[in-house]
């Protein structure tokens, strides 16, 4: 109840935050509209917009590619060492796990007459053939590996709850990593806005898209190629939608 009561305040919190940054949003847009002519300007498809956007799709899966292969790369290389060493952590964990189960419960062993068992240990349950045995712990020794297994399960959590962790934190460094570079090579000029709209703004409103431009480049650029789908996918479903009309 505590953990629920903490989490439905932090998302009032973070809807009043948002609430409150949409309408200031809104106030500012309405300023710049009404009290400063020079935000009347606007952008119009130029008339080659579809090739344009075919061929921008085309350099931005490369660079795309690139850039997401040298993150790879570069992350693999700082983080990889840390988050195989924690893999191996939770393979070696869940081996010692197995073993202690299979002591605890073991498993039926067929042997031969002549090397059946003399230790006091086994048994023979007299369900089963003649040459067929079950190797049984004493009892404090069967207490002893469960309260083993237990400790190691424990251990397994925390080891699997580290690396899952490790894993989120490596995420979240790449996708920062991604916008920041993406950002970097919109400011180089590859940008998806003005490379197939007309732009008729000047001052500081043509400054002001031009931030937008780079800004959405970039999260183009560090979304990937799921990013590079969706922009494909809308390519061509209004290269569909000119092609009805067109034979219209």
């Amino acid at each position: 109840m505590i953990n629920t009561s903490s989490e439905n305040t932090k998302a009032g919190f973070t809807l009043i935050i948002a609430s409150a940054i949409f309408f200031v949003i809104i106030a500012l847009l309405w300023v710049l509209l009404t009290f400063f002519p020079s935000f009347t300007g606007s952008i119009t498809a130029k008339e080659s917009a579809l090739t344009d956007l075919g061929n921008i799709i085309v350099v931005f899966s490369f660079v795309a590619l690139a850039l997401q292969s040298s993150l790879g790369v570069f992350v693999s290389n700082w983080r990889g060492e840390e988050r195989n060493r924690k893999s191996r952590r939770v393979n070696n964990l869940k081996q010692e796990i197995a073993e202690l189960k299979e002591l605890i419960n073991p498993s039926p062993v067929a042997i031969t007459d002549e090397s059946a068992p003399e230790s006091s240990d086994s048994t023979l349950p007299l369900s089963q053939p003649a040459n067929i045995v079950v190797v049984t712990l004493d009892p404090d020794e069967l207490a002893e590996k469960k309260r083993e297994l237990k400790v190691f399960k424990e251990q397994l959590e925390a080891a699997e709850d580290d690396l899952g962790k490790y894993r989120d934190q490596t995420k979240a460094i790449v996708a920062r990593l991604s916008l920041l570079a993406g950002i970097v090579i919109s400011l180089a000029g590859v940008r998806i806005l003005q490379s197939f709209t007309d732009i008729s703004l000047v001052g500081k409103q043509l400054s002001l898209f031009n931030a937008i431009d780079v800004l959405l480049t970039g999260g183009l650029l560090a979304g990937g190629s799921a990013g590079i789908h969706r922009l494909t996918q809308v390519y061509e479903q209004v290269t569909d939608v000119s092609k009805q009309v067109s034979n219209k």
